[in-house]
């Protein structure tokens, strides 16, 4: 698939072409809408829609947003897909997902803390000999007080670096960029799913338990027929 065009005019020529000999054919998909109930009625808040495209994927829409979940093994069946999302970890099915990890400031800040008191903590001497490696230290205290030049060596107590990893921590308005510059490693950045992919993980999870109950109660059903 060609990722780049000169301009639009190109890009219509080119998938123009592709799409020529394209016709219209009927693809199997199931719907479900989920909601809560309100004195025994719908209610409208949170509802999502989930579809089923047998062998291709899982989408989902409404309140929360919309997200396909595709590139899985067991879409064959109904009854597959609904024991994969119920078994699947948040992990997988995350990254099956068109959900991307994104960059976690207040992560990434606790990680440059805790990599900064680890190497002042491994490089203690009881003799004195050696000094302690205080350089991610020394900057984030430097970084913290503006009475010292920014990112430069400075002496520093205990409280100075308390004051100044708390701050690291809460400051908002951080880059990626400038945590990567306190921390001097480009490595350091840490991400995690977006509170959108938790969302749509339990509400693919509800919808796969309220497919199972319902399968059960269907089963007692003919049962007692």
């Amino acid at each position: 698939m060609t990722s780049f065009f000169r301009d639009h005019a190109d890009a219509m020529r080119v998938i123009g072409a592709t799409f020529a000999g394209h016709r219209i054919f009927l693809q199997e998909s199931t719907s479900w809408m989920v909601r809560g109930t309100r004195d025994g009625r719908p209610a409208s808040a949170y509802h999502f829609v989930v579809t089923w495209l047998p062998h291709r994927a899982l989408i989902v829409t409404g309140d929360l947003g919309d997200a396909v979940y595709s590139g899985i093994t067991h879409l064959s069946n109904i009854d597959d897909t609904v024991r994969l999302v119920r078994e699947a970890s948040f992990e997988y099915l995350s990254g099956k997902s068109t959900h991307k990890k994104e960059f976690d400031r207040k992560r990434t800040a606790q990680f440059i803390v805790e990599q900064a008191y680890a190497r002042m903590r491994d490089t203690f001497d009881v003799t004195g000999e050696s000094p302690r490696d205080t350089r991610v230290m020394d900057r984030i205290v430097s970084w913290n007080d503006s009475s010292v030049a920014r990112l430069t060596p400075t002496v520093h107590t205990p409280e100075d670096r308390k004051d100044a990893c708390r701050a690291l921590i809460d400051d908002d308005d951080l880059a990626a960029e400038d945590l990567i510059e306190i921390a001097g490693d480009w490595e350091v950045c840490r991400h995690s799913w977006s509170a959108t992919a938790h969302w749509h993980y339990e509400a693919l999870r509800t919808w796969a338990d309220l497919m199972a109950r319902a399968k059960v109660e269907r089963f007692r059903q003919e049962a007692t027929r």
